[in-house]
């Protein structure tokens, strides 16, 4: 059974996080169309606010569990745009490659 955990102090340290990632990395918004919890005008000013590549599907608010292909051609697309990203790794100045992101996980 899963149960919340006491939030850690760390959390709320003062050190500021950094950019947010949308910022600098690509990112993707599924779209419901038919969403009654968020507006879809709500949802679309924030996903183009993210500068995101928005797949639309006519469906609710859970639409990747609804139409879960939608979701997939969704990952998909993203995958394959990447690619590149995953193939040249950036290097910083001091010419040590820095390892993508999703292989840290």
């Amino acid at each position: 059974m899963a149960a919340q955990r006491p939030y850690a102090a760390a959390a709320f340290a003062a050190a500021p996080s950094g950019p947010p990632a949308w910022k600098t990395l690509p990112c993707w918004y599924l779209l419901g169309t038919e969403d009654k919890a968020i507006p879809p005008a709500l949802q679309r000013f924030m996903a183009e606010r993210a500068d995101a590549t928005i797949v639309e599907v006519a469906a609710s608010h859970v639409s990747f569990v609804s139409q879960p292909e939608a979701a997939g051609e969704g990952a998909a697309l993203k995958l394959a745009s990447t690619r590149s990203l995953w193939l040249a790794p950036p290097r910083p100045a001091g010419g040590v490659p820095v390892p993508p992101r999703a292989a840290t996980r």
